[in-house]
């Protein structure tokens, strides 16, 4: 997830000291890796995309950055539907689903996508 995109999708939507807060806790986020169990941990190192892995407030971050696309998607008015409710595309965390019965309106909501993902560097 491209983290400047985020911050700009939550400008607007959070308090300005919270954004702040938010901002300066992720610039400085640094992640360690571990291979193996027996292997030790690498150096600490700077990170500049995607949220917290287990975060309290990944998903939630995650979320107001997709929705977006999912309302995109949901525009187009295609693909599953059950009764009037379009179930065309689901997303959890960091997955996404696509349904459709017809392959032109699954080709449709994969060029939203496409389109969504160049706009927003996913």
């Amino acid at each position: 997830m491209w983290r400047d995109g985020l911050f700009f999708k939550l400008i607007n939507l959070i308090e300005d000291s919270i954004w702040r807060i938010l901002y300066k806790y992720y610039s400085l986020s640094k992640i360690c890796i571990k291979f193996y169990k027996k292997t030790p941990l690498s150096a600490p190192f700077l990170i500049s995309e995607g949220v917290k892995q287990g975060g309290k407030l990944s998903s939630h971050l995650f979320n107001l950055y997709i929705n977006d696309l999912i309302d995109d998607c949901k525009i187009l008015n295609l693909g599953a539907k059950i009764g009037n409710f379009n179930v065309s595309i689901i997303a959890y965390c960091d997955d996404i689903i696509l349904l459709s019965p017809l392959s032109n309106h699954l080709q449709h909501l994969l060029n939203k996508i496409h389109e969504y993902s160049i706009l927003w560097k996913n």
